[in-house]
C-alpha cells in the first residue's frame, strides 16, 4: 500500500481572523491615529515602559495589624499606550502626556472592556 500523501493547511493569517465589523472600520488616520497620536505614544511608552497594572499587594504584620507594603503590578513591557482618563470623558485630553500611561496588550484589554461597562480604573 502507497505511503499516503502529507496535506498541509494554509495557516490561518490575521487577515482570515479579523472580525467581519473591522471590515467596516475606517482607517486608523480616520479615526484620529495622525503624526501627533504617533508621537504622543513614543513619549508615553518611553515615560512608561513596563505596565503597572495592579495585581494585589504585599502586606505585612506591624504590631497587631495587618498593613499593606508594596502594591505587586504586572511588570510585563508596556506595549499599548493608554488613556487614563478615556476620550469618551475628556476627548481634550487626547494627547495630554499627563493622561497617558503604558500598559501591557493584555491589561490593556481587560480596561477597555470595563470601561465599556462603566467602571473606571487608573494604574496611578
Amino acid at each position: 500500500m502507497p505511503d499516503a500523501v502529507p496535506t498541509f493547511r494554509r495557516r490561518a493569517t490575521r487577515s482570515d481572523k479579523q472580525r467581519p465589523s473591522d471590515a467596516a472600520r475606517p482607517p486608523a488616520h480616520q479615526r484620529g491615529y495622525d503624526h501627533n497620536h504617533r508621537k504622543w505614544r513614543a513619549l508615553v511608552l518611553e515615560n512608561d515602559p513596563v505596565c503597572h497594572w495592579p495585581m494585589g499587594s504585599l502586606n505585612t504584620y506591624l504590631g497587631d495589624t495587618l498593613k499593606p507594603v508594596a502594591p505587586i503590578v504586572c511588570r510585563e513591557p508596556a506595549t499599548v499606550a493608554d488613556h487614563i482618563v478615556p476620550l469618551t470623558v475628556a476627548p481634550g485630553r487626547a494627547l495630554d502626556l499627563d493622561n497617558g500611561q503604558g500598559l501591557c496588550h493584555r491589561h490593556h484589554t481587560i480596561k477597555t472592556n470595563e470601561e465599556k461597562r462603566g467602571v473606571f480604573r487608573s494604574t496611578r
